[in-house]
């Protein structure tokens, strides 16, 4: 939705290849998924064809399977946006997908302006955990951006996204590819910005200090590996929490405090009544936790803080997981 020409796209696993398929629905003219699970491949083109929109079919694409990290060392291909999907953290070699040298080829095969996307399950993290992921991504990447992938309290996903120079978000852009992706029907005035910013959280590299000097990963200091299998077993034992709920509210917080919208060089395009989407969203977060949390009066007020900055229709999502599916335009 952010990038102006996005004509190839890598992606870094399948799943059931729904994500690779919602790349197709942008003008891209080259798609390649690789999965190093072969079976995987063959159970997604089996059972979720039509749920991918036709991914297994489309000439743009190719699923391959082969180990995502080792092609991009070994391409020389660019790609417009990397986007790396979300991986059980403490799975044995899953950590050299979070480490700087995995950042730093990836970094290398992005065309001019390119996106690297890293998903995040902060379900499966605790903030330490998070701090060294993202503090890492801060050593390869001069600008990094931090997306809400849904608005669930208990089970949120965050996208860190990387760029090799700073970026401007262009609300043209974001109306052009609303647009396409309406079948190149007009929109009603700032519609596809409405729906699209609530989900931007804040400009990491313009918030000083919020993430702590600390250690990094890398290939012969895989922290991440080693640290989420101690977390999850505390976790369990009731002894630490994942980075969720009130903990990453805070975060939030503390992340508009220090970069916030009307200072935030990566929304420096785009006018005061636009950058209150982005308020919006924070606001409609902390409703989700507050409501999650059996504080009702608080959660009512955050909700209509959010309906009040959006100019379209809304109701509160009732169900569990907050997937922001209920702001129709």
């Amino acid at each position: 939705m952010t990038h102006p020409q996005p004509r190839a796209v890598f992606l870094l696993g399948l799943g059931t290849g729904i994500t690779a398929g919602a790349a197709l629905r942008h003008p891209v003219e080259r798609l390649l998924v690789c999965e190093i699970a072969a079976d995987v491949i063959a159970a997604a083109a089996a059972w979720f064809d039509v749920p991918s929109g036709g991914l297994f079919n489309d000439p743009r694409a190719t699923v391959r399977a082969c180990d995502a990290r080792n092609h991009l060392l070994g391409t020389t291909e660019r790609f417009d946006a990397i986007i790396a999907d979300l991986f059980v953290p403490w799975r044995a070699g899953v950590g050299n997908l979070y480490s700087r040298e995995h950042f730093q080829a990836s970094r290398e095969r992005l065309a001019p302006g390119g996106l690297f996307v890293q998903w995040l399950p902060l379900y499966q993290l605790s903030r330490s955990e998070f701090e060294v992921i993202a503090r890492t991504m801060l050593t390869v990447f001069e600008q990094v951006t931090v997306w809400r992938g849904s608005f669930a309290a208990e089970r949120p996903v965050l996208a860190l996204i990387g760029a090799a120079g700073p970026t401007s978000l262009d609300a043209e852009v974001i109306d052009r590819n609303g647009r396409h992706l309406s079948g190149g029907r007009p929109l009603p005035p700032s519609t596809a910005l409405a729906v699209t910013l609530p989900f931007y959280a804040g400009n990491l590299s313009a918030a000083d200090g919020l993430i702590p000097p600390g250690p990094i990963n890398t290939d012969d200091r895989p922290l991440v590996e080693y640290l989420t299998p101690v977390t999850q077993r505390e976790e369990r034992a009731g002894e630490t929490e994942w980075f969720n709920t009130t903990e990453l509210a805070d975060f939030f917080e503390r992340l508009t405090h220090l970069a916030p919208p009307e200072r935030d060089p990566h929304l420096a395009l785009l006018t005061g009544a636009q950058r209150d989407f982005v308020t919006a969203g924070l606001s409609y977060y902390r409703g989700a936790v507050a409501r999650r949390l059996g504080r009702a009066a608080e959660a009512n007020a955050h909700f209509r803080d959010f309906a009040r900055r959006i100019p379209i229709e809304f109701r509160p999502s009732t169900d569990e997981d907050d997937r922001y599916r209920d702001v129709v335009p």
